[in-house]
């Protein structure tokens, strides 16, 4: 029941205004996004890499979250992924995840990324969210109270919904 009021695979505005990706911060209720098109058989492979995290960032915004995780699998997989974009791909793919129920595999990929002390992708503080929110669909009462502590910090953008949480567990 936690999870549920808390988890949302749709960022709020400050926070997808921090990432690269066209994910849409505002999907409109039963809208769907144009499908992609396939790439010529010449295409490159950035081409054909592009192509991958286009259909994988298509599927997320129409909620097909396993799809989103093939195509952004696929992409980061490909030897072709931006580097600069890697961290974001993965975020929102563990977002995926946790969407389509592979709670362990989105667990992994938030863990990696929150406790990623160099800062290398814009989604830390939200990947130590999600990680708590991950650990409160699996159960595991024991380190979602230890996640939801860091996250309720002095400063942290998620501090006060840690915070309520912690007082309802």
């Amino acid at each position: 029941m936690i999870f549920e009021q808390n988890f949302s695979s749709v960022l709020g505005i400050n926070e997808a205004q921090k990432g690269t990706l066209p994910i849409n911060p505002n999907p409109l209720r039963g809208a769907t996004i144009d499908k992609a098109v396939i790439p010529p058989a010449e295409s490159t492979a950035a081409a054909i890499a592009q192509f991958m995290l286009d259909k994988g960032v298509r599927a997320y915004n129409n909620s097909d979250f396993t799809e989103a995780v093939h195509q952004f699998d696929s992409y980061l997989n490909s030897g072709q992924a931006d580097k600069n974009k890697e961290g974001e791909v993965r975020f929102f793919m563990a977002i995926a995840k946790l969407a389509s129920d592979d709670t362990n595999g989105a667990q992994k990929i938030f863990a990696d990324l929150a406790n990623d002390s160099a800062k290398k992708h814009t989604f830390q503080e939200e990947s130590q969210w999600y990680l708590a929110l991950a650990y409160l669909k699996a159960d595991n009462m024991n380190e979602a109270k230890r996640q939801l502590k860091k996250v309720a910090r002095a400063g942290h953008p998620y501090e006060q919904k840690a915070k309520e949480i912690l007082a309802q567990i």
